[in-house]
């Protein structure tokens, strides 16, 4: 009888753990998944902060008040948390949209550039937003809430979407049309 009950207790207890293991192992994956789109978002902030600098010798001359605009949001992209960075990535792509390029050969390859860092920051902070999203989702369920209280899981926030208004692109000087 006593040997009967043990085993029973040892089975609920070993069930138990397993049940325990599985939920922690579950909320840590998706917690390090979060982290890892978090950090590659902020990889491409950083590298379209490096790739700032470059574009200024293809700026026409009268847009320098734009690229001194720029330049000012150009810190930001690598400090203060990910959301003020990526706050820091709209500023940065409406003053680009509104920048007029000289007409280089290199001038294709930079826009070309810009674009892709864009696209794949929208891309990259899209995905940090589902795996937050998954990651919320299971901490407020049940049974991996009780897990979630005890290791102190707290909700993340989204990273605001970034809904782009237009693309950067060179423009050709216009011809001053004065005769009416």
């Amino acid at each position: 009888m006593i040997s009967t009950i043990s085993s029973i207790i040892g089975l609920i207890l070993m069930l138990f753990a397993l049940f325990y293991i599985a939920h922690y192992n579950t909320l840590l994956r998706l917690r390090q998944a979060m982290q890892r789109s978090k950090s590659d978002v902020e990889t491409l902030l950083r590298q379209r902060h490096d790739a700032l600098p470059g574009l200024r010798r293809y700026i026409r001359p009268e847009e320098e008040p734009l690229y001194n605009e720029l330049s000012t949001f150009q810190d930001q992209l690598v400090s203060g948390n990910t959301q003020e960075r990526i706050n820091a990535d709209a500023q940065v792509q409406k003053i680009l949209h509104q920048l007029s390029l000289l007409e280089t050969d290199e001038t294709e390859s930079i826009v070309e550039k810009f674009r892709s860092l864009e696209e794949r920051v929208d891309h990259s902070a899209s995905i940090y937003n589902e795996s937050a999203e998954r990651y919320n989702r299971k901490i407020t369920d049940s049974p991996a809430q009780l897990f979630a209280r005890l290791f102190q899981y707290k909700k993340r926030t989204s990273l605001t979407s970034i809904h782009r208004q237009g693309r950067m692109k060179k423009r050709k000087k216009k011809p001053n049309n004065s005769a009416d």
